[in-house]
């Protein structure tokens, strides 16, 4: 099994679990609800970092190919 599905399938516990928990009125947050907030938080984080370095990695390539572009 490839770590991306291992992430994906670990998230979606969290998320599964917390959720519910997130639902209730009047309930003292808990260290589960704090760490599935701590990491959803941190993938989003990690998905915008790999999504502009993506791009910038495209533009730099396209005007190494293209010096006129720049």
């Amino acid at each position: 099994m490839n770590s991306f599905v291992k992430v994906a399938a670990l998230s979606f516990a969290i998320l599964l679990v917390a959720s519910p928990a997130m639902a209730q009125d009047g309930v003292k947050p808990t260290i589960s609800m704090n760490l599935g907030s701590a990491i959803g938080a941190g993938l989003v984080i990690l998905g915008a970092g790999f999504g502009i370095a993506k791009i910038g990695a495209v533009a730099v390539e396209s005007m190494a190919r293209q010096p006129e572009v720049a």
